[in-house]
């Protein structure tokens, strides 16, 4: 048995097919020769390595895609995938591609006057804002996560601008100058490698950094510690921490079981994060409802949206 769909060899569908008792990755070679004059050299070393990653993670994809709740979420996971692991090239996404990232489904759009928002890796607010606009304003609180001076720096303004637009009392917006992980700690911000199947950057605890290819040092949160007196409640978690997903997850594990908040995580800093953040959400609420949407014309910027009827 197959994936559901189109028969295109370029798609995941016909390229993860049972044999068995296992799964049988397919590369055509209509499809793999163009990638052979494409990827010469160390180049072409790069996509037999990531076509191994592929086929080694497969029957945890298959697990994923099965979970999706509706067809445009396993369209886009299946076409993200191919760009991914660079089976297609970036023009393969733009037919999935959406706007109104981490809003896109309508079951984020649910606010009331006691909703608390956090925004885990802040940037510089523009997802705040966005939050506001859709909620019209009707929230009690929104706090944001972010270790960078500069984006801090930033997002300091556009809160004063917002707080006045949106007549909000100062402290409904709460800015935290810190990352967000598995637990409090002081950690050191690297350049990823691709030994890891990681862009990007990524925190690793100070004492495992190479003090060569350290960017900056970052204070760490978990969510549970610093909200347990706090907050009764949280509404609302949306992260985009450059490939300390799993790890923010695993330290919010007591919210996400207590609370069931809407979730809009990104899925695209490390190859396992296709289905290890997929998976541990439903370990943590097998209730969740799963979808995946994709936010850009490249292979960035796609989201796993979780959340409960």
């Amino acid at each position: 048995m197959c994936f559901r769909g189109g028969a295109d060899v370029l798609s995941l569908r016909t390229a993860l097919c049972e044999q068995g008792d296992g799964i049988v990755f397919l590369l055509k070679d209509r499809y793999e020769k163009p990638f052979q004059t494409a990827f010469n050299g160390q180049s072409y070393q790069l996509f037999s390595r990531y076509r191994a990653y592929f086929k080694f993670m497969q029957p945890a994809l298959r697990q994923v895609y099965d979970l999706l709740e509706d067809e445009v979420s396993r369209e886009t996971f299946t076409r993200v995938l191919n760009v991914r692991f660079k089976l297609a090239d970036d023009a393969e996404v733009f037919s999935v591609f959406q706007p109104d990232q981490y809003f896109t489904p309508p079951e984020m759009n649910r606010f009331t006057p006691d909703s608390v928002f956090v925004d885990c890796g802040a940037f510089v607010g523009d997802t705040i804002e966005k939050y506001i606009w859709h909620s019209q304003g009707i929230f009690r609180r929104i706090y944001g996560f972010e270790p960078g001076m500069k984006q801090r720096t930033a997002l300091e303004h556009r809160k004063a601008r917002l707080v006045e637009e949106w007549a909000l009392d100062d402290n409904q917006i709460s800015i935290v100058p810190a990352g967000v992980g598995e637990a409090t700690q002081d950690m050191a911000l690297v350049k990823g490698v691709m030994s890891d199947l990681a862009i990007g950057t990524k925190l690793v605890p100070e004492a495992e950094a190479d003090e060569a290819s350290i960017i900056d040092r970052v204070h760490v949160v978990s969510l549970d510690e610093y909200f347990r007196d706090r907050e009764p409640r949280i509404d609302m978690i949306k992260a985009d921490v450059e490939g300390s997903e799993l790890a923010l997850l695993q330290g919010a594990q007591e919210i996400i079981r207590r609370d069931r908040p809407n979730l809009a995580i990104s899925l695209y800093h490390k190859l396992t994060d296709y289905f290890e953040l997929p998976l541990y959400i439903k370990s943590l609420v097998p209730e969740y409802h799963l979808r995946i949407y994709h936010h850009s014309t490249n292979f960035t910027e796609t989201v796993v949206y979780a959340y409960v009827d």
